[in-house]
């Protein structure tokens, strides 16, 4: 049986967070994705991704999950997708670390809702994956983003001057730790 989780926000919202599924087509990841370039966050892209694209990616997360190498939650209000929370198992030498991720539509933000989706994948991370290290990258930008993961346990361990370009401008990439 899927994973799956409800709760509701101090505001009322009810959220469901859950693991992907079949009924998340590419249509529908591309979409929210997209909205996320369209208002220019903090995300890896600066363009929308095509649907091809966005297949493909959804094929490959697919054999990820099924080699226990990834887990993908879906964040949902009023059945819509309003987030996402990943885990990613890094390559070769570095494959006993896993790279979390975190992306969450604007009517969502600062309500809490990336606190409980971030603890539940970390929760499900060191149960599943079992790794030595647990990490991410953030952009200097992202102040609420590096708020939220300090908060939950994470340090800043190097930056990386200028690193990431977000619509014109250069950001420093800070790459930070879970502490045990």
């Amino acid at each position: 049986m899927a994973w799956k989780k409800e709760f509701k926000t101090k505001e009322g919202k009810k959220i469901i967070l859950r693991d992907l599924a079949r009924q998340d087509t590419a249509l529908k990841l591309k979409t929210f994705y997209n909205d996320l370039v369209k208002e220019r966050t903090h995300v890896l892209y600066e363009t929308p991704i095509s649907l091809a694209e966005e297949r493909k990616w959804l094929t490959d997360t697919w054999r990820s999950i099924r080699k226990k190498d990834a887990i993908l939650i879906i964040i949902e209000q009023d059945g819509r997708m309003v987030g996402s929370a990943s885990a990613n198992r890094m390559k070769q030498k570095n494959r006993y670390n896993v790279s979390l991720g975190i992306a969450l539509s604007k009517d969502i933000r600062r309500m809490g809702i990336g606190t409980v989706a971030m603890q539940e994948i970390i929760k499900r991370v060191k149960k599943t994956m079992k790794p030595k290290h647990i990490c991410l990258c953030v952009s200097s930008a992202n102040k609420p983003g590096q708020k939220l993961y300090t908060k939950l346990g994470f340090r800043k361990v190097y930056r990386l001057k200028e690193w990431i370009h977000h619509f014109g401008e250069f950001y420093d990439e800070i790459f930070m730790i879970l502490k045990k």
